[in-house]
């Protein structure tokens, strides 16, 4: 990759591959805000992060479905678990909505 300066840089398949998301999404007229994260985030920030509700994610904690680390004031998640904990409820939600279409009552319309 180069930059302004024209110097080449080496960039990992993860950081092409998020660059070719910005630039797709810009060349569609979206606007993009990149944003660095820490590793670990308060969990109401993390639920805003893949937009869920705070709650909602204070409930899948206590059900163990995430690791929390508490402190004084914060419930803190890492952000890498609240991402695989929100492709696991999108792989359900995609599998229930399958299955219910596969029974559906239009497929013996005549």
């Amino acid at each position: 990759m180069l930059s302004e300066d024209r110097a080449e840089h080496d960039l990992p398949p993860a950081g092409f591959a998020a660059m070719k998301f910005v630039e797709d999404a810009m060349r569609q007229g979206f606007a993009v805000q990149i944003t660095a994260l820490r590793h670990e985030l308060p969990i109401d920030e993390a639920a805003g992060v893949v937009g869920m509700g705070a709650d909602e994610l204070r409930r899948y904690a206590a059900q163990d479905a995430i690791p929390v680390r508490a402190s004084e004031y914060t419930d803190w998640v890492r952000f890498t678990d609240v991402l695989a904990l929100d492709e696991r409820l999108r792989v359900q939600r995609r599998e229930a909505l399958d299955a219910m279409l596969a029974e559906s009552d239009y497929d013996e319309l005549p």
